[in-house]
């Protein structure tokens, strides 16, 4: 996107940023690029969350039906191990894993174990990609072009700072700032969606009266089915 808005500077180019941890500090960097090669024809519209505030807001359901948590690879081999410490406040275990089907089952190994010996640390089992500290370069970079900033997501509402928009100092390659964007509005789940309760534990997908009917991975009610890596998506896919 930085070189499309350099051999095109009579043009616009606007840079949509999303994704957690993991994809934040390609968007600082490409920032970062543009501020050094003066283009005022690019800026971002940042999407990015943050994992901390959306878990805190989950766990503290007071109905809160979760056993343990598997946590991310690629967002954790950004942020590191200890990023989620705070999960053991909560008193849920919770085990880092990668991707393989193996790590699945090792990570899952890991978390029954753990569940049973009522351990509420927060174990790596992804050590070949996930540090204690992480990629420090990486969230240094987050730190300096983004400030946490308020985030709608879908299924929980409104979370306060679980949203990255970017720092005053890089305001004018913010594209909500250059265009007089809207902030985005609350939209009201549909109607007999329960990915709320999805999220948190309280359903399974199959507890939901749309799952497989009129909310199926090729016509999408709510979030958990949209997305490749959704709750409900995967059992549509791989539970039937």
């Amino acid at each position: 996107a930085v070189t499309m808005a350099e051999n095109n500077p009579e043009q616009q180019v606007v840079f949509l940023g999303i994704g957690f941890e993991t994809t934040a500090p390609a968007t600082a960097v490409a920032v970062e690029l543009a501020k050094a090669r003066g283009l005022g024809n690019f800026t971002v519209y940042s999407a990015h969350k943050l994992m901390p505030p959306a878990l805190r807001a989950i766990l503290g359901l007071p109905d809160l039906n979760i056993d343990g948590l598997i946590l991310p690879g690629h967002v954790s081999a950004v942020t590191g191990r200890k990023y989620f410490d705070f999960i053991s406040d909560y008193a849920v275990p919770a085990v880092i894993s990668g991707f393989e089907a193996c790590d699945i089952l090792y990570a899952i190994l890991k978390l029954v174990k753990k569940i049973h010996a009522r351990d509420f640390s927060v174990e790596n089992a992804y050590p070949r990609a996930v540090r204690e500290m992480g990629n420090t370069k990486a969230m240094a970079e987050i730190s300096k072009v983004f400030r946490p900033s308020d985030a709608f997501w879908r299924g929980l509402g409104n979370i306060p700072l679980s949203g990255l928009g970017l720092d005053t100092q890089y305001s004018s390659f913010d594209a909500k700032v250059r265009f007089g964007l809207p902030r985005v509005v609350e939209e009201p789940e549909l109607p007999g969606c329960s990915c709320a309760e999805v999220l948190s534990g309280r359903k399974t997908p199959r507890q939901c009266r749309l799952f497989g009917k009129t909310c199926t991975p090729s016509s999408p009610v709510g979030p958990c089915m949209v997305s490749s890596e959704g709750s409900c998506r995967a059992h549509y896919v791989f539970g039937r």
